[in-house]
């Protein structure tokens, strides 16, 4: 009923249109042909217009699309060059942030020793992100060696996730890292390892295809007036960005 009135209403506005009496026998075939004519136009303009606005989102989305990147970072082995004890095995508990995704590495039940190299079952320490092409993969670590004689402490980092920032430089986030593991080494025989820290961009096609395996950059002296540590390439750290 509605396409019949759509039809009548555009019949009449192109008979308003038109400046002859289309009811004059002579000029009727005229004016069937100018109404046909108008008619096909109009509705060729309806079905171009309404695929436009049925196609329009996709396009949007395939815009959006096009300006992201599925990224997939899997960790794939750690070397300790200095486990921090001097008599047995050190007690490591590292994490690592890829864009503030937080995932643990090792921890304390973990006892490592100097010259070892632990190796990650394929997939086991890997973190899938979305990232645009305008932005930055920032992958950071934050980790002690721990001595504590306080049962609480043990297996506890703090979680950092809220306060790094890829909009900050990256130095700002290394400090953040640092900084947090303080409290916790000030007054305590704990030690600070050392930290990776590093920022891929579409640059350098956010590290695919590169070999990654780091020595960890240092992050002072650690540990108290009785057991001070040069935390320089404490260890070295593999993984794979694809």
């Amino acid at each position: 009923m509605e396409q019949k009135k759509t039809f009548a209403n555009i019949n009449q506005q192109i008979k308003e249109r038109i400046n002859f009496d289309c009811n004059l026998p002579n000029i009727t075939l005229i004016c069937s042909f100018l109404i046909m004519t108008l008619l096909f136009f109009s509705f060729a303009f309806i079905e171009i217009h309404a695929e436009e606005i049925t196609q329009e989102p996709n396009l949007r989305i395939d815009d959006i699309a096009e300006g992201m990147e599925n990224l997939k970072i899997s960790f794939d082995s750690i070397k300790i060059n200095n486990d921090h004890d001097l008599l047995f095995n050190g007690e490591w508990d590292i994490d690592v942030y890829v864009n503030g995704k937080r995932l643990s590495l090792l921890n304390s039940s973990n006892y490592v020793e100097s010259g070892q190299t632990i190796f990650f079952p394929k997939g086991q320490k890997s973190i899938d992100i979305s990232i645009m092409n305008n932005e930055t993969l920032r992958i950071i670590t934050l980790g002690l060696e721990y001595d504590s004689k306080i049962d609480q402490l043990k297996d506890y980092l703090p979680d950092i996730t809220n306060i790094l920032d890829n909009n900050d430089p990256l130095s700002d986030d290394k400090d953040k890292s640092r900084f947090s593991v303080e409290p916790l080494t000030a007054f305590d025989r704990n030690d600070s390892v050392g930290i990776i820290a590093k920022e891929f961009s579409i640059k350098d096609n956010f590290g695919r295809g590169l070999n990654h395996n780091y020595c960890s950059e240092t992050s002072g002296e650690s540990g108290d007036l009785y057991d001070i540590v040069d935390t320089n390439c404490d260890f070295r750290l593999a993984f794979t960005i694809e």
